[in-house]
């Protein structure tokens, strides 16, 4: 054995009670003979502030189908299942920090009763049962439309837990709605309290009117409605659904006419600090100090005789600008103004769109 194999032997040996470093593979030179030690794996830095979301696209929001479902306080929760206890998640749902519990209650009303109803976690601050309208008709109960979480004039139902029960004015019939986040309400050009029209794409169309946007930084997008809603579309996984109007802020009316001189120097008013000049949605000017008309997408509001009026003596002229695109929501809306529809060349109809002109007998008249 030459000095080379004994060398080589002992420090084979020592690496193994670990008083030398593993011999390199073959093939490869130790670190510091021909090359240069890899670079140290440094730990992340906390950054200041969180990166931004991406806006979700709107294609790609999800329809979703809420079940009827209830929401417990931690009384609630002690009185139906025994103190102490806390509810159990069994799946966590599409919006954070919310899950599906293992436990189950069933709902009692007048004419009938409802079994293994979900509940939904964590615990809330008050008692709510989330129905349809055929949820409240099977248990005989008068449950006003409501969003989640307003309770004014909710019916009195009671809820069973196998060790109590407790009776509340929780039931609501669940408002078909929006959740957004900043970044996804600002990308579709609407905000939180606006209502929308909405149209389900589905085997049978439907269109939903008023329908509210909530806008939260720890929401998920998403559009939800309830089962009655899903089976009067004949909803399908992998429906999905178009906004066919622009954000309608709260209190304000947008009809072509105001009956109330009083609702129209208001509805003048909040117009101009809505859509101020050279804002996103508004071409032309806005007059305030005057409040004699208003500029919305090229379209005059003006105050005539007290009353707010849309109807200019030529008729509107839509103009939306490049790739220029007429929805049915902006085709009612010219049809109420009288005069002639103008639309400069180029501007894409949509069928919808169409038909509304074909049933308003309305001609359109093109600009070059």
């Amino acid at each position: 054995m030459d000095k080379a194999e004994i060398r080589a032997l002992v420090e084979k040996v020592l690496a193994r009670r670990g008083l030398l470093a593993s011999p390199e593979p073959s093939g490869q030179l130790p670190h510091g003979v021909g090359q240069p030690p890899p670079p140290p794996v440094l730990p992340a830095r906390a950054s200041g502030a969180a990166a931004s979301p991406a806006p979700v696209p709107p294609e790609n929001i999800p329809l979703e189908i809420s079940a009827r479902h209830v929401h417990l306080t931690k009384e609630a929760v002690a009185e139906l299942f025994g103190s102490p206890s806390v509810l159990k998640a069994a799946r966590g749902l599409s919006q954070p920090g919310e899950f599906l519990s293992e436990q189950r209650v069933k709902l009692i009303g007048p004419r009938g009763e409802l079994d293994n109803v979900a509940i939904l976690g964590p615990e809330r601050k008050a008692v709510q049962a989330e129905l349809s309208m055929t949820d409240a008709r099977i248990l005989g109960i008068e449950a006003p439309l409501r969003l989640s979480g307003d309770l004014s004039g909710a019916g009195e139902i009671k809820i069973q837990g196998p060790l109590g029960s407790i009776r509340a004015k929780a039931a609501i019939i669940a408002k078909i709605h929006f959740h957004l986040r900043s970044c996804d309400a600002e990308n579709l050009g609407l905000r939180n309290g606006a209502s929308v029209r909405v149209r389900i794409k589905s085997r049978r169309p439907l269109v939903f009117e008023d329908v509210p946007v909530r806008v939260r930084e720890d929401f998920m997008p998403a559009l939800h409605i309830d089962f009655d809603e899903a089976n009067a579309c004949m909803f399908k996984p992998g429906d999905s659904f178009e906004i066919l109007s622009d954000e309608r802020p709260p209190g304000v009316c947008c009809d072509s006419r105001i009956k109330s001189p009083k609702i129209a120097d208001q509805a003048i008013a909040n117009l101009c600090s809505i859509y101020p000049a050279n804002s996103h949605r508004t071409s032309g000017s806005c007059s305030p100090e005057n409040r004699d008309f208003c500029v919305i997408n090229d379209e005059k509001i003006y105050k005539r005789n007290g009353l707010l009026d849309s109807r200019a003596e030529s008729g509107p002229v839509h103009k939306p600008g490049k790739a220029a695109l007429v929805t049915e929501s902006d085709a009612r809306r010219l049809v109420k103004a009288e005069g002639k529809i103008r639309l400069e060349r180029g501007t894409i109809v949509t069928p919808a769109a169409k038909d509304v002109f074909f049933a308003a007998r309305r001609r359109i008249e093109w600009e070059s």
